[in-house]
């Protein structure tokens, strides 16, 4: 089956790639591949966000037969909130869906694995596709790697990936990771009342651009979240009592009831065989690309937080529409010297890398 471009991934920058180039009529496909570990949909800070934005529904007036529980004090559980953003987020996608269907988009779900030359494998319901294409733009995301020092249990540490499974709300809890995924974890508990500590090794906290970081960490301490900065987590202690206690570089010492990871994302590229077509990985498996989001790989790109370099780039709201138009050879407006920008040029004519 040949088309003109093959996104892989449920992400949102997948899906907002494959409506880009679906809008351009483009032959497209979006492939769904198969994997072992758990991934939030559109990846963890938007999956959190969705969350908080749950907990005002959450809270509202139920009927009593509802099968949602509630703590005592009326609050949802993180498990309540991760099944009304389950819900939220499957009408979103019926209506991503609609919009794929209009532009005729095909969709394919099943075990990926990449070819040499043009050519994908896809497994599904015992029998083989072989999809086509010169572009292929990944964009699988990524899960949390847990560091040495804190060794998951999946209740009193755990990554942020399992937040959905919290059956309870911690009274306390220590978030290491002051990212957009930290602070979406811290804003998300704070509002359920528990007390946040967010522990960030770097000088200011990374916000985006046109975002002050000072009036976050303002916001967050309004909320009753203790920032701290400059400080490296070394080693986590699991105490008699139920808490867990963690040692920063300084020594100094902390405890609370719960602790978060946010940190050292590892890229969802295991299986897909990128290693035997010599597409570069970073010590943590996720892309390597150049300015242009290109892999070593001719006619493979990475977008999103599956790429480890350049992130910024690839993270970009505007990076799925911008990567499509670069692959496509469009632009947004092609007689006009917006931005004194050049019309990019296609991906099949530099020869990728």
């Amino acid at each position: 089956m040949n088309f003109d471009v093959i996104v892989v991934g449920t992400s949102s920058e997948a899906l907002e790639a494959a409506v880009a180039a679906g809008r351009l009529g483009s032959r497209v496909a979006l492939v769904e591949p198969w994997m072992s570990d758990w991934f939030a949909p559109g990846g963890a800070p938007q999956w959190l966000q969705r969350m908080r934005d749950s907990i005002a529904s959450c809270t509202r007036t139920v009927f009593p037969d509802s099968p949602r529980r509630r703590t005592s004090d009326g609050l949802p559980t993180p498990a309540v909130l991760a099944e009304e953003a389950v819900e939220r987020e499957a009408c979103a996608h019926r209506v991503v869906q609609q919009r794929l269907d209009r532009l005729k988009v095909q969709s394919f779900s099943g075990k990926l694995r990449f070819l040499e030359g043009e050519e994908l494998s896809l497994q599904s319901a015992g029998r083989e596709v072989r999809l086509r294409s010169p572009v292929k733009i990944l964009a699988t995301g990524s899960r949390t790697d847990m560091p040495a020092w804190a060794p998951a249990d999946g209740t009193r540490v755990f990554s942020v990936d399992e937040v959905s499974t919290l059956r309870e709300i911690p009274r306390s809890l220590m978030i290491v990771g002051g990212g957009a995924t930290g602070l979406e974890a811290s804003f998300l508990f704070s509002l359920l009342g528990t007390r946040v500590t967010l522990i960030d090794r770097r000088h200011r906290l990374p916000i985006g651009p046109g975002v002050s970081g000072s009036a976050i960490v303002r916001q967050l301490q309004r909320l009753g979240v203790r920032v701290l900065l400059d400080s490296e987590v070394t080693m986590s202690t699991k105490n008699p009592d139920g808490t867990v206690s963690v040692e920063l570089l300084s020594g100094d010492r902390l405890s609370s009831e719960r602790l978060m990871v946010t940190t050292e994302r590892r890229g969802r590229t295991a299986d897909l065989g990128l290693e035997e077509l010599g597409v570069r990985l970073d010590e943590r498996s996720r892309l390597w690309c150049n300015e242009h989001l290109q892999t070593w790989c001719s006619g493979l790109v990475g977008l999103g937080d599956v790429v480890g370099h350049p992130r910024e780039l690839a993270e970009s709201p505007l990076a799925p529409r911008e990567l499509v138009w670069f692959l496509l050879g469009h632009s947004p407006d092609r007689t006009s010297s917006e931005n004194n920008r050049p019309i990019p040029v296609p991906l099949s004519s530099t020869g990728g890398k």
